[in-house]
C-alpha cells in the first residue's frame, strides 16, 4: 500500500489543530463560572468582577479563533500547493516518457529500408 505524502499528513494535522483551537475558544466563553461563595468552584475567573472576566475571556477566545484560522489557512495552503506541485511533477514525468517514446518511434522509422533490385528488360 502506498503511503500518504507528508504534505497531506501535515495539512490534516493543521485542520485538527484548528478544530482543537476552536473548541478551546468556545470552551473559554461557554464554561465561564464565578462562584460568589467558593473560589475553588471558579472556572476561567481571574478578577472579582464578571464584566472584567468576560472581557478577559473574550480576548482569549479571539486569540484562539485567530490561531485556529491561521492553522486552517496553513492546512489549506499545504493541500493546494502540494497538489499543484504534484501535478507539475506528474506532468514532467509524463512529458519525459512521451519524449522517450517519440525518440524510439523516430529511430524506428528512420531505419534503412531494404533495397530491392529490379532487373531492367533489354
Amino acid at each position: 500500500m502506498k503511503s500518504l505524502p507528508a504534505w497531506i499528513i501535515c495539512a490534516f494535522i493543521m485542520f485538527g489543530t484548528s478544530g482543537i483551537l476552536i473548541y478551546l475558544g468556545v470552551d473559554r466563553f461557554k464554561n465561564y463560572y464565578m462562584s460568589e461563595n467558593y473560589s475553588s468552584l471558579n472556572k476561567y475567573a481571574y478578577v472579582g468582577g464578571d464584566a472584567y472576566n468576560y472581557i478577559i475571556n473574550t480576548n482569549l477566545m479571539n486569540g484562539y479563533f485567530i490561531l485556529a484560522a491561521a492553522a486552517f489557512i496553513a492546512g489549506t495552503l499545504l493541500l493546494g500547493i502540494g497538489f499543484v506541485v504534484h501535478a507539475i511533477y506528474k506532468h514532467q514525468e509524463d512529458a519525459a516518457v512521451n519524449h522517450i517514446q517519440l525518440k524510439k518511434q523516430i529511430v524506428a522509422s528512420a531505419a534503412p529500408t531494404p533495397v530491392t533490385v529490379v532487373p531492367v528488360a533489354k
